[in-house]
This record gives C-alpha cells, sequence and structure tokens, in this order.
C-alpha cells in the first residue's frame, strides 16, 4: 500500500479546510475596452490598444485572487478583511462587457447593462470621460462607478458623481507637484492653457486652488480648443498665444491632449514666438508620450522646439509590474477572458482580435494595471466591511454604503502602493509623495531627444526647501541649465507690483468666488426644491392622494387624523374636475420658485387654452380678428417634398448603427458624427432595423413588406429636414421606442398576446410628428388655423398627423392594411391596431402629459398586484385600461427621451428645440402676436441653463422606475 507524502495530506486537508467556508456572491461588472468600435473587413474584431488587453487580464487575476483568498501580491493577512461574518467571505462574480469605444456615449449602455446583470459595480471605464457618463446614469441606479485610469478632478465633485471611486490619483495631485515646483523655483507667478470642457476646466479650478496657498497668481488662462475636436483649430491656437504675448508671464503650462502639444509649439514658433525665452511644462500628459509623438514625427519639426520642456510624473513602480506579470500574466489562457465576453447590450461575444492574448503575454507595462489590480481588491475588501457593518437581514448594500465603507478602511498595502480613501471616494495622497521631475534634452542637430530624471518634488510640504529637489541636469529652453532659473516675467525688478497684483487679485476671486458660491447654492436650491422636496409642483393626483389615505386608514400606525380628512375633504372638492391629474395650472400660478417666462412657458403645456398676462395670445385686435386661409403661413416653408422617393428595396440600415438600433438606449442619431443622420433615409431605415430587433420580419406576411416600406417611406417625405420635428426626431423616437419595448420584456409579452401590437407601436411612433407644422398647437389655436378648426383646437398637430397619415393607407401601392389583416373578417384585429395607433399618438401631447403620467404612477406603479412578476406575468395580470397607459408611457419616453441621453447628445436636440421656438417667435411677431415665453431670439430661450433647470426637469418620468417595473 502506498502512503501519500505528508504535504500532498497537508494539502487535501487545507483544501477541504477552505471549502467548507461559506461565500457571500457579489456581482461585479468589468468594463473593459478591449476592441475598436468598427470591425474589419474579414470580419474580425481590431484590438483598441495593446495596453487595455494586459489591463483586463490583470482585473480578472484579481478576482481570481480575491475568490481563493490568495494575498500573494499583496499585505499578508488580507484574507481578513475578506471576511463578512462567521466564516462567511465575500466572493465577486464577473460580468465581462466590451465597451468597444472610448467615447462617453458607450458608458451609460454599458452601465444599464451591468445594472440588469445584477452587477453592484462597475470598474474599468476606460477614461475620464467614460467614467463621467458612467457615473452621472449609474446614480439612478445607486451602481458604484471603480475608476483606474479616471484621474480628472470633476470627478471629485460628489453633487454630480456622488457613487464613483478610483485608484488611480486624481490630477490634483500633479497639480499640487506643479506648485510645489513652482515654489521652490521661485516662481510668483504662471499662465495655463488648457483644452475647453469639463475636464479641462476642472484641471484649471485644482490648479488655482493649489496656488492659492502658495501665493502664486495664475495670471493668464486661456482655453487652447474646443474638446473633442479631432485635430488643434489654428484660430483658437491663435488667440491663445496672443494673450501669453499681451502678458507679462513668462512661464506657461499647457493641460492639453498628447498631440496638441506638439503641434501648439510647432504653431507658436510658425507665427514667430519666441519660444526659448518661455519656460513649458506639461500637464496631465506623461512626458514620455509627447517624447514618443516627438520622435514619431522625425525631422519635420525645427531643431531644439522642445528643449527643456518640463514635466512631473510618478515614479515607475517597475517592481510591482513584474511581479504582477511573473505571477500573474505570464500564464494567462485564452478560456480565461474570451467565453466571459458580453457586448455592450449583455449579449455573449466571445469574439477577440487575434493579437489579445500575445498583448497580455508581453505583460502589463504601465501603472494602470496595477491601479485595476488594486481597485478589485479595494472593491472586496469595502464591500465585505460593508457587509459586516450592515444589520442581518438588510438589503445588499449599494453605492453609498460602499464608499462609505472605504472611507473607513485600513490603508493596504496594494501593488500600486498603500492604498486608502477619502470620504468622496478619492484615492489619498501620502504625505510627501514623490513626484519626478522630468525634462527633455535635445540629441544632435537639436532632435532625437532624450527624457532626464532631473530631480524629485513632493506633495503636501509647505517648506520650500523640502517641497522639491532638482539636480544640474534641468535643461531650460534658453539653453542654461539649473542652478540658473528663468524669471517668471518680462525684466521684473520689484516684487511690490506682484504683491500688489496678487492682493488685488485675491480680493477679485474672493467675491467672484462668494458670488459663484451664491449662484451655485441658489441654483441647487432650485433643483432641490424641484426634484427632491416637490415643494414647488405636486405631482401627485387627487386620485392618488386619496388611495394613499385609505391605505393609511386600513393601517394600524400613522392612520390619518380627522384634520388630514377634512384637509382631503376640502382638497378633493377643489379638484373635483379631474382627480386623474394634479391642477399644474393653479400651482404654477401661486409658485414664485419659476421666473416669469419659464412659468408662461409650463402652463403653455398644463393649460394650453388659458387667458392670462403671461400666455402667449395674440393681442386683442389679433386674436379678434380671423385669419384669412389664404395666408395660413404655417405650413408654407414646411414640408418641402424630396425630389425622388427611395424604393422599398433601396433603404439601407447603416452597417456601424445596425446592432445598436433597438438595443442601445444612447444611440447618437443628431450628430454630425452620427450613421444614423448621415443616412439618406433615417426613418425608413431605423424603422427596418427596429422590425428586426422586434421579431416582426418572421410575422410580417411577405407580400406586406413592400407596401409597408413604401408607407414609411412616404410618411418620411412628410417631414421637414431641419429643426426640431424632423425626420431625425421621427427616427431617434422609433429607435428609442422599439429599444424600450425590448429591453423592458414588453415586446415579448406583446409576442405572447398580439404581436400586431408592436407594431402598431413602431406605425405610431413613425406617423407621430408627421407633416408637423413646427409650431405649437397653442400658435395653431391663436391664429385659428383651418387644422385647429378642423379638429376644434384639440391636440391639433397630433390630429392632424394622423388624420394625413391615415389617408396614405387609401393609396394602393403604399396600403399595407390589407395583406396583413387580410383574414380579420370582423376587423377586430384592425380596430385594435388603429386605437393602439392613436391613443398612442395622441399621447404625445404635452397637454396630456401630466394626466397620462399621474394616471401610469397611480394605476400601474403603484398597483400591489403587480409587484414582483415578470413583465409577462404583468402584461397577462393588467387590464385593458393599464396595458394602454403603459404603451402610451412607452411612447412617451421615446419622444421626450432625448433629456435622458448623454448632456453633449441632449444639447444638440435642446438646440433644435429652441431654434423651432426662435421660428415660430418670429411668426408670431411677423403677425402682431406677444411672443410666447423663451421663444424670443432677444432673450434667453429653452437652452438657457435657468430654463432647464425648470422646463424640461418638469417634464421628466419617474425613469429609473420604468426598467424595475418592467423587467424581463
Amino acid at each position: 500500500m502506498s502512503v501519500l507524502p505528508a504535504w500532498l495530506v497537508w494539502l487535501h486537508l487545507l483544501t477541504g479546510y477552505v471549502s467548507l467556508a461559506f461565500c457571500k456572491d457579489i456581482g461585479i461588472c468589468l468594463t473593459v475596452t478591449l476592441h475598436k468600435p468598427v470591425a474589419s473587413e474579414d470580419g474580425n474584431l481590431e484590438l483598441f490598444s495593446s495596453e487595455a488587453a494586459a489591463e483586463a487580464a490583470a482585473a480578472l487575476r484579481a478576482l481570481r485572487d480575491v475568490e481563493s483568498r490568495n494575498c500573494t501580491l499583496l499585505h499578508p493577512n488580507c484574507e481578513r478583511q475578506l471576511l463578512v461574518r462567521g466564516s462567511e467571505y465575500v466572493r465577486l462574480q464577473p460580468f465581462l462587457v466590451d465597451v468597444r469605444d472610448s467615447n462617453s456615449l458607450a458608458a451609460p449602455s454599458a452601465i444599464f447593462t451591468c445594472y440588469q446583470n445584477g452587477s453592484h459595480v462597475a470598474l474599468g471605464l476606460w477614461n475620464s470621460a467614460l467614467s463621467m457618463a458612467g457615473s452621472f446614469f449609474s446614480a439612478s441606479y445607486g451602481l458604484l462607478v471603480f475608476g483606474h485610469r479616471a484621474d480628472s478632478p470633476a470627478l471629485s465633485i460628489v453633487e454630480r458623481y456622488p457613487y464613483f471611486s478610483r485608484t488611480i490619483f486624481s490630477q490634483a495631485l500633479e497639480a499640487n507637484w506643479l506648485m510645489g515646483l513652482f515654489s521652490h523655483l521661485g516662481w510668483q507667478k504662471v499662465s495655463i492653457l488648457y483644452e475647453r470642457g469639463e475636464l479641462g476646466e476642472s484641471f484649471v479650478q485644482a490648479f488655482q486652488e493649489e496656488a492659492r496657498p502658495k501665493g502664486i497668481l495664475v495670471e493668464t488662462v486661456a482655453a487652447v480648443d474646443d474638446a473633442g475636436q479631432p485635430t488643434l483649430q489654428v484660430p483658437t491656437a491663435s488667440s491663445a498665444l496672443e494673450l501669453i504675448k499681451q502678458g507679462s508671464n513668462k512661464v506657461i503650462v499647457l493641460q492639453i491632449r498628447l498631440g496638441f502639444v506638439v503641434d501648439f509649439l510647432n504653431l507658436a514658433w510658425e507665427l514667430g514666438l519666441d519660444i526659448g525665452s518661455y519656460v513649458w511644462v506639461v500637464a496631465t500628459v506623461p512626458l514620455q508620450d509627447v517624447l514618443r509623438e516627438i520622435n514619431g514625427r522625425g525631422r519635420d519639426l525645427p531643431a531644439g522646439l522642445f528643449r527643456g520642456l518640463l514635466g512631473v510624473s510618478i515614479e515607475p513602480m517597475d517592481e510591482a509590474l513584474e511581479r504582477l506579470n511573473t505571477v500573474h500574466l505570464s500564464n494567462f489562457e485564452e478560456d480565461e477572458i474570451g467565453p466571459l465576453l458580453h457586448d455592450r447590450d449583455g449579449n455573449l461575444d466571445p469574439r477577440m482580435d487575434d493579437r489579445v492574448m500575445d498583448e497580455i503575454h508581453r505583460g502589463a507595462r504601465n501603472m494602470q494595471s496595477l491601479y485595476v489590480y488594486d481597485a478589485v481588491w479595494a472593491y472586496a475588501f469595502g464591500y465585505a466591511k460593508a457587509l459586516r457593518e450592515a444589520a442581518v437581514g438588510a438589503p445588499d448594500p449599494r453605492g453609498p454604503e460602499v464608499l462609505e465603507a472605504l472611507a473607513s478602511l485600513p490603508a493596504f498595502r496594494g501593488l500600486s502602493g498603500e492604498v486608502s480613501f477619502d470620504e468622496w471616494g478619492d484615492r489619498k495622497v501620502p504625505p510627501g509623495f514623490e513626484g519626478r521631475v522630468l525634462n527633455l534634452h535635445p540629441g544632435e542637430e537639436g532632435g532625437n531627444y532624450t527624457l532626464v530624471d532631473v530631480g524629485v518634488v513632493r506633495a503636501g510640504l509647505a517648506s520650500d526647501g523640502e517641497g522639491a529637489e532638482l539636480g544640474p541636469e534641468l535643461l531650460w529652453p534658453d539653453g542654461s541649465s539649473y542652478p540658473e532659473v528663468p524669471g517668471d516675467s518680462f525684466g521684473t525688478t520689484s516684487l511690490r507690483p506682484v504683491i500688489v497684483g496678487v492682493s488685488v487679485s485675491a480680493g477679485l476671486l474672493v467675491l467672484m468666488s462668494a458670488a459663484l458660491v451664491a449662484r451655485i447654492w441658489l441654483l441647487h436650491r432650485r433643483i432641490h426644491v424641484l426634484v427632491v422636496e416637490s415643494g414647488a409642483l405636486d405631482l401627485e393626483s387627487p386620485l392618488q392622494k386619496i388611495l394613499d389615505f385609505l391605505k393609511r386608514h386600513q393601517g394600524f400606525h400613522r392612520r390619518p387624523s380627522r384634520r388630514e380628512a377634512a384637509s382631503l375633504h376640502d382638497y378633493i372638492i377643489a379638484n373635483a374636475r379631474n382627480l386623474q391629474a394634479p391642477d399644474l395650472a393653479a400651482q404654477l400660478k401661486r409658485t414664485h420658485v419659476y421666473s416669469k417666462g419659464v412659468t408662461s412657458y409650463l402652463l403653455s403645456f398644463v393649460a394650453p387654452n388659458r387667458d392670462d398676462d403671461g400666455s402667449s395670445q395674440s393681442s386683442i385686435a389679433t386674436s379678434m380678428r380671423r385669419k384669412d386661409p389664404a395666408h395660413d403661413f404655417v405650413l408654407e416653408d414646411v414640408l418641402i417634398p424630396s425630389q425622388r422617393l427611395l424604393e422599398a428595396d433601396e433603404v439601407v440600415v447603416p452597417r456601424e448603427a445596425a446592432d445598436s438600433i433597438g438595443h442601445d438606449f444612447f444611440l447618437d442619431t443628431v450628430s454630425a458624427n452620427s450613421a444614423i443622420a448621415n443616412s439618406p433615409s433615417p426613418l425608413a431605415a431605423v424603422f427596418k432595423q427596429s422590425l428586426h430587433a422586434l421579431g416582426l420580419v418572421s410575422r410580417i406576411p411577405s407580400e406586406a413588406n413592400a407596401p409597408l416600406m413604401r408607407y414609411v417611406l412616404a410618411i418620411e417625405d412628410g417631414y421637414p429636414d431641419t429643426l426640431y420635428h424632423c425626420k431625425l426626431h421621427a427616427a431617434d423616437v422609433v429607435h428609442r421606442l422599439a429599444t424600450i419595448l425590448k429591453r423592458s420584456g414588453i415586446a415579448a409579452a406583446l409576442e405572447e398576446d398580439n404581436w400586431a401590437t408592436s407594431l402598431a407601436m413602431l406605425i405610431a411612433a413613425v406617423v407621430h410628428d408627421y407633416k408637423h407644422p413646427q409650431v405649437t398647437n397653442n400658435f395653431l389655436v391663436y391664429q385659428e388655423a383651418e387644422i385647429a378648426i378642423q379638429y376644434n383646437d384639440l391636440s391639433v398637430a397630433e390630429n392632424y398627423a394622423l388624420c394625413e397619415s391615415r389617408r396614405l393607407l387609401k393609396e394602393q401601392e403604399l396600403d399595407f392594411k390589407s395583406p396583413i389583416f387580410c383574414k380579420d373578417c370582423t376587423k377586430e384585429r384592425w380596430k385594435k391596431f388603429s386605437n393602439t395607433v392613436i391613443s398612442s399618438v395622441l399621447a404625445t401631447d404635452m397637454a396630456r402629459h401630466f394626466d397620462i403620467l399621474s394616471r401610469f404612477v397611480t394605476l400601474v406603479l403603484k398597483d400591489p398586484k403587480l409587484e414582483n412578476k415578470t413583465t409577462s406575468q404583468k402584461w397577462k395580470a393588467m387590464t385593458d385600461d393599464q396595458r394602454t397607459l403603459s404603451l402610451q408611457m412607452a411612447i412617451k419616453l421615446a419622444d421626450i427621451g432625448h433629456n435622458s441621453l448623454p448632456i453633449e447628445l441632449s444639447k444638440l436636440w435642446v438646440k433644435r428645440l429652441q431654434d423651432e421656438n426662435f421660428h415660430q417667435g418670429d411668426l408670431e411677431a411677423r403677425s402682431g402676436m406677444r411672443v410666447s415665453a423663451l421663444m424670443d431670439r432677444r432673450k434667453p430661450g429653452v437652452f438657457s441653463s435657468e430654463a432647464q433647470v425648470s422646463s424640461q426637469g418638469q417634464s421628466q418620468f419617474p425613469w429609473p422606475l420604468v426598467p424595475r417595473r418592467f423587467t424581463c
């Protein structure tokens, strides 16, 4: 009989002991960016970045280490911090999403997929822009976003990004280092050129905050370019250079992207600036990357142009990278990552570029791999601590609880050094934390630059003597070297002007800061009153108040008093005309939260037939005079038929958008780079792909396909090309509606119930603004336009769209009704189809907005019999009224859902709406009417901040509640 070796016996006992431990499984979503968004011609995906693969592998190996409680790369006994209680440990269950884009528009879709798959955290978003978009959106779900690359100071703004944490240091650390360096060199003023946008502006703010305590004056602050431009824009760069010339300062900080650093200095030289007479400091871009960019351009650049370029960065962590590569990445297998890959919509997609594994086996080459490894462990520690501190039986911790736990988490030794967090989720900077001062030296003939380490600067140390140490290798742009130090200004011989300037500037800054703080406080208060306290507008219907009262009356606790009953009685009597919607008109007239213009604008929706001084009615003389139909200019220049309608088989769905239509809530349909916006037939293309997304292609009879597409093309021809109510708006609404139906599970429920209802909803979205006059219904009513008279002033544009679109069905080549409903002898199916289209289109009238919203909240969201059911089960349990309300809410979400898009896309839509409003204001002025609120182009419109806070905010839905109410 053979005897087992002693070590094997112990291993067996140890693994047996470990297997007895219980695990608390927590979902973690790794949002990696492995591939580029566009597939190659041979169908294989293209590698996004050589660094991304190693970072994804490091995160996956960290997850494995957490699961096995392997502390090899961390401090000893880290296992204790994973303990929840007793013998239960935290175990992270990964869900891997390949974001496939570095654009901020990709983040919300990825975050929503993480949320739908039960993840508690999204980790690994590629950059600050992605993290900002993701964190802003994730707040609706309590989902924490954990960054390892996102270093923008903007992400420290808790009010805007409440559920964000990171293991990479904020760029505020670099600002601190630079100020320590400048103070050590005796410089008392600097200038900064930044790239316009939230990322650049937040760094400037951090830079100025670090400058004040050290008495350093930031003399010139100039935007070099608009963020997002692919190339340096010469006009704005030239303007920034002019500001430099006009100032007296000689120390210039460049906070611009990598390619722009080289282009800007080259442009400055071409425009005659004496580059050598200034000191140029590169911020937020590693000087190593600038060196590669310079040497990569060869001899096309002037000799010596970049001599003496300065920068600071964290000391390389080569030893930690070697440990990570040796222990983990050298033996990484393909099946550890491929089978886990999902696309942004949550679909399993294990395809990989052939070079992914090659890049992983090359090993981690940057500190971001260390940061992401530490981020996985930090989240595991924080979540375990939050669970330990939670009451037994309490719900699993979400973003706020985990952030609080991270802030009180003891510091641990990670691969990237000591890791601990402040109360905002930022990684703490240890006192005296060192950064390396780097300097570019030219080679022979002024080319082939090399990077030289010339000293060290320490964070958070007030003493100039301790703050930095520099060596004689430090070379200045004019050719001199340290300890010689160039002056910070042109011929300054006395510090008196500087001191006076600093004092005056400090006083002005205090006043400006006080004004800014007051402004922010007032704006925050307005938003708080509007959204949180609901003190401005009570959106609850009288019916809901009655139901809540009865529910409390039936309970044992907090039963209503007689006084409350009397108050409710008076309230019901006062609102007896309509118990299903709040009397917002009366509230708006009472409240003083909004300006007169915004109040009037809101009243035009909630009380369109009002007659008050703030309205957009005509003057008495004009309102008493009926307009001559021959001069009804409303529709004159709006509807211009196209030269030739496409044939049904000529409609092409843009390849780059095909997978997103009907799946991605945040698809770009409006920008100049949008594949949909550049399509010759955007509405028909989106409709065609939506049929596939909802599985309707196999349901629709083949003989109906051609007339159906011809019908949609004819409808598209009736939409204007410009302003807000246009072809792109129709395409946007169809796509968003298809996505809502698909991802909420309503489409699947309709498949079981009556698939034609899904088609009816798409048709409703297609026709909902057909032949829209691009003015409001109020305008049509006051003008006594023919269509207003025809529909008795009720939902004028909506009824007109329904009537005109239905007329088209009488044309034989456009009649899709007959082949689809040919066996409908009683016309029952057609009647249901038609009623769905009509009720859905009429629901898009903003005059009915709050009525429908209140009824939906009362009858659907708060119906207890619909709790804890799948969407299919809910649909079967619903009454016909509840189903109709749900479909109406779906198309309303689609219609004004652009307010929930990433901010840059939303701004494009609101700008179009403002242009359309100004167009109406011009018509009103031309006809002698009083110009409507927010429609006078001489005054702020709906694009202004005041209107955005008020009118746009009041039109929103309980967006987070809808996907929770309808989930598959």
